[in-house]
């Protein structure tokens, strides 16, 4: 098939090319549909940076999305979506999420509720502490700083009552890296804190050398 150069606008309503089409700018009005393999796959480069955009730019609000088909029946509408509802992004999943396999859902669940055997139930997942522990050196099974998250269970009032905090690890680094020889304080509420060493985040033992509520568990969270 020979080769045919166009400059300008090419209007038809049934174009069929069996080689390739190079163009500066292509506008699609209506769906597009790839009925077989596109090479394998979709691709998409820029010697700078390659970014796609979904959503109208006229003024008009829309909620982009992409739909994920895995069961292969047409009347499936999705089996897993992404799509941008006004400034926030929703995941829906029929199964749930999971970050490298493990159950987002469960860890949740184990946060809602205070439970360590929900916890266990999630996949990377180390009970580091477990006790009812005072300030001192205390042995952990890990280095904090090993983990992703760590979710720390303390008594409010040294007495009564339970609660989880969630640290992300980053903010553990960052206070080491910032302040090697400084101390963090790790906080419920204003009655419930303890202090502890910063350099201690990256051994195995955590020195907390001053505290307003013992501590009780200490999990380690890989994602």
């Amino acid at each position: 098939m020979a080769k045919a150069n166009i400059e300008g606008n090419v209007k038809a309503e049934s174009l069929e090319v069996s080689g390739k089409i190079q163009a500066k700018t292509l506008d699609l009005e209506g769906a597009f549909t790839a009925l077989k393999s596109i090479g394998g796959g979709f691709s998409i480069s820029d010697p700078v940076n390659v970014g796609l955009e979904l959503g109208r730019r006229d003024g008009t609000p829309g909620t982009p999305y992409i739909d994920f088909h895995t069961d292969g029946q047409a009347n499936t509408d999705y089996n897993a979506r992404i799509i941008a509802h006004s400034n926030y992004l929703d995941i829906a999943s029929a199964g749930g999420l999971k970050i490298n396999g493990n159950s987002v859902d469960a860890l949740m669940m184990a946060m809602m509720g205070n439970n360590w055997s929900a916890f266990s139930t999630y996949g990377k997942v180390t009970k580091l502490v477990d006790g009812n522990i005072a300030s001192g050196n205390i042995g952990i099974g890990a280095p904090l700083l090993n983990y992703d998250i760590i979710f720390v269970c303390g008594t409010e009032d040294n007495n009564n009552g339970t609660t989880w905090t969630c640290i992300p690890v980053w903010q553990l680094s960052e206070a080491l890296t910032q302040n090697p020889n400084g101390n963090t304080a790790l906080w419920f509420n204003s009655q419930a804190f303890w202090y502890v060493k910063n350099s201690s985040f990256n051994t195995t033992t955590l020195t907390v050398f001053s505290e307003c509520a013992k501590i009780y568990k200490i999990i380690g969270v890989k994602l």
